[in-house]
């Protein structure tokens, strides 16, 4: 097991008072990256010495952890890293298709040449890292392509969105294969919604955004349990594209 950003050489909080930000930061990259796998079972003691704090702030920043879901706090006071559910990944897609779909609706009809040259260099940069299939540099202009469509939704609804990508990309890395065909799929879905964004199409960049969304969930959920029904996911994706509900 390893966390983002601690062990030997780690810049550790100067300060006391910065420690639980520092426990909170480290265990929640570390978790969300896949450094710490869902299901594993932590000690609180081994934990806040491998972090070089005193297990105050280690509680502090696990009770952030448990709000969020993902650290469950189990009777003997170990942490579990939470698991991957089917349950939970619908839920994730049934809210980023909602907010999402209304942020866009707020931001490309005021899309000017500056944003869509911007979105056309992150592309660049999407296909850059997809031919060397690195995720971990690939999600940095993916994220801000995606920024910059919900941008005009306003700040609170603007970390909503970040939250859910966020817990969303466990999921990714867990199951999304990394083959070219994968990563030449979503070039595909990403162009579609440049084109749409830069004709200042929000019901069309709606559209292929909830596509490419419904198609990643389903390839999760099909991974872990080929027998679940979306249903909450399929009804979001109706409401959102006035498609009828299969």
């Amino acid at each position: 097991m390893e966390l983002s950003g601690a062990g030997a050489g780690a810049e550790k909080p100067a300060r006391d008072g910065h420690d639980v930000a520092f426990a909170y930061q480290t265990l929640r990259a570390s978790i969300l990256h896949g450094e710490i796998p869902a299901g594993t079972v932590m000690s609180q003691v081994n934990l806040a010495k491998r972090l070089g704090l005193s297990r105050t702030p280690l509680r502090e920043a696990v009770r952030f952890l448990q709000h969020e879901g993902l650290i469950d706090v189990e009777p003997n006071r170990r942490l579990r890293v939470a698991t991957l559910t089917v349950e939970d990944v619908e839920q994730l897609y049934v809210m980023r298709v909602a907010l999402e779909s209304t942020a866009v609706h707020m931001t490309v009809p005021d899309f000017q040449p500056v944003d869509i040259a911007e979105m056309k260099g992150l592309i660049a940069q999407m296909e850059h890292f997809a031919g060397e299939r690195d995720f971990l540099e690939f999600e940095r202009p993916h994220r801000a392509f995606h920024a910059l469509l919900v941008a005009g939704g306003g700040e609170r609804l603007g970390r909503a969105i970040s939250e859910l990508s966020d817990h969303a990309e466990r999921y990714r890395r867990a199951y999304m294969g990394s083959s070219p065909s994968a990563y030449a799929v979503t070039m595909d879905e990403h162009r579609e919604m440049l084109d749409a964004a830069a004709a200042q199409d929000a019901p069309r960049t709606v559209e292929r955004l909830v596509a490419q969304y419904a198609r990643t969930a389903s390839t999760v959920i099909e991974a872990l349990d080929p027998g679940f029904s979306a249903t909450r996911l399929r009804l979001a994706v109706a409401q959102v594209t006035a498609e009828p509900v299969a």
